[in-house]
């Protein structure tokens, strides 16, 4: 039988099951019927879903719930996707965008960043990756825009140079969910770059 439940009802059941290293699917339903689904494995989120989409895709959808009624069967539904963050990761944007958290400065840049030299080679796929993913954020004028901020910071010599690029990319974003699911995936795109 499903329950009641709201956006922060919602982040509280998914850090339950996380600290508890439970396993299961949360099937919720917003007022106007769209379906979230997430599945926790042992603990780890493994899959999500939201409406038509899948893996990190589904998050603006997950971000933007504030009400409906849930239920938890005790399966693992889907299958682990590729794309996902780190579960803590996950969690800390679930946690800001319900309003559970602190609002994170997703534009500032961070202050004290090591400057280590790139290999070039990894500093122009990581360019081009976060070019196209703009694409889901801004539409065609998000790699004009990676290209021009890539060049007003004089291109990527050092992996404060590429998080400088990534928070001013950022900041060209208007919607504030959005903004943190880009940063998310960026962040884990640049931590498997080999910058």
């Amino acid at each position: 039988m499903p329950s009641s439940i709201d956006r922060s009802g919602m982040v509280a059941l998914i850090e339950r099951m996380i600290a508890g290293q439970q396993s299961g699917t949360l099937i919720i339903r917003d007022q106007s019927g769209h379906a979230i689904m997430i599945a926790i494995e042992e603990g780890r989120v493994i899959s999500l879903s939201s409406s038509n989409r899948r893996g990190a895709d589904a998050l603006p959808g997950i971000l933007e719930f504030e009400s409906g009624t849930y239920s938890l069967n005790p399966l693992v539904l889907g299958h682990a996707q590729d794309d996902l963050p780190d579960t803590a990761s996950l969690l800390d944007v679930l946690q800001t965008g319900a309003g559970t958290a602190p609002p994170r400065r997703a534009a500032a840049a961070p202050a004290k960043a090591p400057a280590q030299v790139v290999n070039a080679v990894a500093a122009q796929a990581f360019t081009d990756r976060v070019a196209k993913m703009l694409i889901n954020h801004l539409g065609p004028i998000g790699p004009l825009l990676c290209e021009k901020t890539l060049s007003s910071i004089g291109g990527i010599k050092s992996l404060r140079d590429a998080e400088t690029l990534l928070h001013r990319l950022a900041e060209e974003i208007p919607e504030e969910k959005e903004r943190q699911v880009f940063l998310l995936k960026a962040n884990q795109l640049l931590a498997s770059s080999g910058i």
